[in-house]
Parts: structure tokens; sequence; C-alpha cells
């Protein structure tokens, strides 16, 4: 007589019964967190159809699904649009609900009330200042909430449920919500208050995003390595295709009309990066990001907040502790059109002029960091 295992090996095991497998279904979601749970189970392979074979939505009303997803009560017109119980198609109201621009617009702060348990990561992200790295490191792991998910390329059903999915999916590895925004006040101040609003029982008076135990942090670094950073990379996707040099860069680099980038030498395309370099370098990105763009300005912005501030070359170690998880690799640089070696007293000029708020700010967080031997300083302790 064959074990079962050879039974199972040979061929399909039939059950002598009628009974059959039945997938159990969830009740229609009352609060937002239902539905993104849903989305957090299946994945990488989420998609409407998933969803819709997921849930058990005989039952549903239009004014629940509606407080579900965009957390408020329907208007008397939106709830006038609808046909009787009867002949309510709750799936097609669902998704449309989720596909909408609200829903979109308001996910990173409505998943935030969803999930008010899960440490926020919340990352200013500074240009040329090793961002890709950071965000490689957090999607790893965590799900970071994306705040584009209005725009066009997700009008495409598909993409945006396949998106969530990708999102939602970290929630089983990870107990923490990751948030992404180029300057520090959208974690750190108060919403704007309506005076006049008549609202008896203070609701519109929020918190900011940042809570006293959630993480908030940014990379600080070395004002000249981020202009040449930001020089190089621009320099690169020109000489790649990815992105066409534009006309008056042309102008001021004095390179000759008619010829395609492939044909240019290397001193022209350093033409092209001093040409940036004078024209388009961002005046003190650090101090502006974290505050007002004054060195003075930012250490006091960073003294009333819970702020980490990084030097990049130390965040491996850091970030090892601080987000959990193993960091990603650096980036390989770009291809350096231009470097330090190669810079004209015009040059220096330009970038100390751009940078000199940046200069004060980064060397006071680079001799705090020395002192206290640490990977990163609080801000508050500047």
């Amino acid at each position: 007589m064959p074990s079962l295992i050879e039974t199972l090996i040979s061929g399909a095991v039939v059950r002598k019964d009628k009974a059959s497998l039945t997938v159990i279904k969830r009740p229609p979601p009352t609060r937002l967190r239902h539905v993104l749970e849903i989305f957090a189970a299946m994945g990488s392979a989420a998609s409407f159809q998933g969803l819709r074979r997921a849930i058990d939505l005989r039952v549903a009303d239009p004014q629940t699904m509606i407080f579900a997803v965009l957390g408020r009560w329907p208007t008397t017109e939106e709830l006038a649009a609808f046909p009787p119980q009867t002949d309510y198609a709750a799936a097609d109201h669902l998704m449309a609900l989720i596909q909408s621009p609200e829903f979109r617009t308001q996910l990173p702060r409505r998943t935030c009330d969803a999930f008010p348990e899960r440490r926020r990561l919340l990352f200013i992200r500074i240009p040329s200042s090793t961002g890709r790295r950071v965000m490689a490191t957090l999607d790893s792991k965590h799900p970071v909430l994306p705040v584009n998910l209005a725009t066009p390329r997700f009008d495409n059903p598909a993409r945006l449920a396949k998106t969530l999915g990708h999102v939602f999916g970290h929630m089983n590895a990870s107990n923490a919500l990751a948030i992404v925004q180029p300057t520090m006040a959208a974690f750190t101040t108060y919403p704007a208050a309506d005076p006049a609003a008549k609202d008896p029982l203070n609701w519109g008076v929020e918190t900011p995003a940042c809570r006293t135990d959630d993480l908030l942090f940014a990379l600080i670094r070395d004002p000249t390595e981020r202009a040449l950073a930001y020089i190089n990379a621009a320099v690169a996707s020109f000489r790649t295709g990815d992105r066409p040099v534009p006309p008056a860069i042309r102008r001021h680099a004095q390179l000759q009309e008619g010829r395609s980038p492939d044909q240019f030498t290397k001193p022209e395309w350093q033409s092209v990066a001093r040409a940036l370099l004078a024209t388009t370098l961002l005046k003190n990105p650090v101090c502006s990001a974290l505050a007002d763009g004054t060195a003075a300005g930012t250490r006091a912005a960073c003294q009333r907040v819970p702020i980490h501030l990084v030097p990049p070359d130390q965040f491996g170690i850091w970030g090892r502790s601080a987000l959990d998880t193993i960091p990603a690799d650096p980036d390989p640089p770009a291809p350096s059109v231009l470097a330090a070696d190669d810079l004209t007293p015009a040059d220096r000029v330009a970038i100390d002029e751009a940078t000199a708020e940046d200069a004060i700010f980064h060397d006071l967080v680079r001799r705090r960091v020395k002192e206290t031997g640490l990977p990163a300083t609080l801000g508050r302790t500047l």
C-alpha cells in the first residue's frame, strides 16, 4: 500500500466527499485601515480584481463606503446620485472611490491617522545629498507613503493598485510608515486654522506630522561636494540623452549651434558644467530646506524639534539601527566632468556665494558629530 507522500507525488488526491474549499471574504470596510490591510495582504500582486474578490459587499451601503475610503460622510448631492439599495453596485463604487483624486491626494495623512501606533520615519530630502540611497533603504523594508498618487500617471487603475500593493505589502515586515518631503516645515509646522470657522469641538486643530516618538532626519552634505554632485549629475543626463542641453546653457557655454551632444569634447562639457554652476546652482539648499535659508535660522529651527542630522558618510552606520534595516549600497558617483581640482577661482566664488550659509551650518554639524563621536547629532544639541 503506497504511503501518503507517494500518493501525493503520483497524482492529485481527490476528496471522497463533495465539499470544496471556499475563500473567506472580509466584511465591508468601515475604516480606511480595513481597505489598506487588504492591499497589504495582496502585496506586489495587488489588483482591483483581487480587491473585489476579497470583500463581501452584498450588504454594503454608499454612506459607509464613502466614510471608509474618504473619511467623511457623503453630501446630499452625492447620496442622491445613487440608485436604490437593490441596484447599488458597491464594488464599482469602491473602485471609483479609491481611484478618486480626493483619496489619492489625502492618502499619506489618512494612512497615518489609520495607523497611529506606527512610528513615522520622516525624511527631509535635500537635492544631491545621497537621497536615492536613503530612498532605496526605506523602500527595502518600510511602507514609503506616496505623495504623488494624484498625478496623471496613476490614473491607470492597474498601476495604482500595484503601487498600493507594493507600498502596503511592507506593512507585514515593518512597524513604521515612511514619508519623504523636501522641507522640514512640511513635517513640523501646524496646519493653518481658520479662526472664523465654526468648530465647537476643535476638530480642525490638528497636530503636525512629526510627533515626539517619530524619527525626523536629514542628510547634511558638504556644500561644495553637493554642488559638484549636482552639476556632474546634470551633465551626465545631458551626455546620455536623458535630457536635452537647455538653449540658455548652450549659449552661456558658447557651443556652436547644430552640434549634437555626442560630438562635444571634454573641455566643452566642462564649459556646460561651468555654465550650470554659474546660472542654476541652488542657493543654500540645506538651510532653505530646513528653515529660512540662513544658518542662524536653521540652527534655531533645528533646536525646537527632534531632528537627526546625519553626514552622508555616516549613514551606513546610523541607518542600520535608526531605520532597523541594512542600508543600501551607495550609488556609484556620476562621471566627474568637473572635479574640485578643476575649479577656477571664478567657479569657487560662485559656489561660495551660493553656499555661504550652508557652509556655516555644515561646519556646525560636523564639529558636533566629531565632538560626540556619534554618527549623527540631534538638532537640539547644536
